[in-house]
């Protein structure tokens, strides 16, 4: 693993980076990849139909040309999968694995609780974007359910590098991001370390997050500030 990453200025108070690297799993999902850039994590909980459902949906995320956003060695998906989930589903996840090498599965014990699959998920894709040399790097939390469009993950990318630390999805009100159907948010790998990352909901996350000067910005037909994103 790399070395603690020294925050740029616009960060404030203390690094809970290692709180993070305390509860991460980075090794149980492979080899990081030398060119690792995104990393998107997905907690499958229960209803393992929705594996095919949410592998397909990352699999039709576009770039900025239009081709496949994601690509074994620089874009991965850790699919966390609940034991009992999984049970049964070992043959579906190894197809799937084949055809989409970005694709990495693992079973946890999760009880049905996706909130902790997802932070297990948040936490490895943190942690590798670091040992990979990208703090810049982007986490993505998408949900088993969530109705993704097909350049939200290339748009959240374009925000990051006009200045964003996060993304998210603009809605009345943020709630639990592993709950069914929540928007997707994006956040770098930097500015997940620095907060401590994923503790209950997005909306705590963005918060701390806010309250370290990150820039948080609304991704809907365009980008558009948070009302704390100027720093």
């Amino acid at each position: 693993m790399t070395a603690t990453v020294t925050p740029p200025p616009v960060l404030r108070g203390p690094s809970l980076e290692e709180a993070v690297r305390r509860r991460a799993r980075p090794d149980g999902f492979g080899p990081v990849p030398d060119r690792l850039s995104l990393s998107v994590a997905v907690a499958v909980a229960d209803r393992p139909e929705r594996i095919e459902r949410v592998v397909a949906a990352l699999a039709d995320q576009r770039d900025a040309a239009g081709g496949p956003l994601l690509s074994a060695d620089v874009a991965e998906v850790l699919l966390v999968v609940d034991e009992a989930a999984a049970e049964g589903r070992a043959p579906t996840l190894a197809t799937l694995g084949a055809v989409h090498p970005w694709l990495r599965a693992v079973p946890v014990r999760l009880d049905g609780d996706a909130d902790r699959g997802l932070q297990v998920g948040l936490d490895a894709a943190c942690t590798r974007l670091l040992a990979a040399g990208r703090p810049d790097g982007l986490v993505v939390a998408v949900d088993a359910d969530a109705g993704l469009e097909a350049d939200w993950i290339c748009r959240a990318r374009t925000a990051v590098a006009d200045g964003a630390e996060a993304v998210r999805q603009p809605a009345a009100g943020l709630t639990l991001v592993g709950a069914p159907g929540r928007a997707p948010l994006a956040v770098t790998a930097r500015g997940y370390a620095w907060v401590g990352g994923l503790s209950s909901d997005a909306a705590a996350l963005v918060e701390a997050l806010e309250g370290a000067g990150a820039a948080v910005r609304a991704l809907g037909a365009a980008a558009e500030p948070s009302r704390r994103a100027a720093v």
